[in-house]
């Protein structure tokens, strides 16, 4: 019966110190099992695991070269940091997200209310302008055709009614409606187009 003899950390650390490229999966396993221990300790979520494993292998990887060992349990302690290491930047990073997220749609919603008071502003401006040149005309007619345009185009009282109501035939009220209608639109060219 053959003796199956498993190599300690001490010796694969040296092997992959050495530059043994084929220690390093035997060594990687053995770092694996040794994070997964103190994702299990620290009791980290399942969905977050893979991710601090694969995080902390490239750290090991990038720095196995210059890990010293201090006695018994320095490797362990020493996977353990980067294991830490590496869950404190995944925590930073998803309350970066998080916070990013927040401000994006802080600022998708300052951006909604802009445009909106930009079109209520718009729209603010565009029925003082049609109130100035309403004013206008105003001056321009007399009493009875503004009186027709009025109740007829803003009121929206029948032609018939507001025939009656003036003593006028309802012909002279639409053509009272067309009249100052047709002035509020050259008013209107003039102060927009100068």
């Amino acid at each position: 019966m053959a003796v199956v003899r498993c190599e300690t950390s001490v010796g694969m650390l040296g092997r992959v110190q050495s530059g043994d490229g084929n220690a390093w999966n035997q060594f990687a396993q053995h770092c694996q099992q040794v994070i997964l221990s103190w994702c299990r300790w620290r009791r980290v979520p399942q969905s977050e695991v893979d991710d601090i494993m694969q995080d902390s292998l490239v750290v090991v990887l990038t720095k196995i070269h210059a890990f010293r060992r201090n006695g018994r349990g320095s490797l362990r302690a020493w996977l353990y940091a980067i294991a830490w290491r590496c869950r404190c930047d995944a925590l930073g990073k998803a309350e970066s997200y998080s916070r990013l997220r927040e401000v994006r749609e802080k600022y998708q919603e300052a951006t909604n209310e802009i445009a909106a008071l930009e079109l209520e502003f718009e729209r603010l401006q565009r029925v003082d302008l049609l109130e100035r040149c309403m004013s206008i005309v105003r001056g321009r007619v007399q009493q009875k055709t503004w009186d027709a345009f009025r109740l007829h185009a803003l009121e929206r009282v029948s032609g018939a009614d507001v025939a009656a109501a003036l003593d006028l035939t309802v012909e002279k009220v639409h053509a009272a409606k067309a009249r100052v209608q047709r002035l509020i639109r050259v008013e209107l060219r003039r102060l927009t187009h100068g």
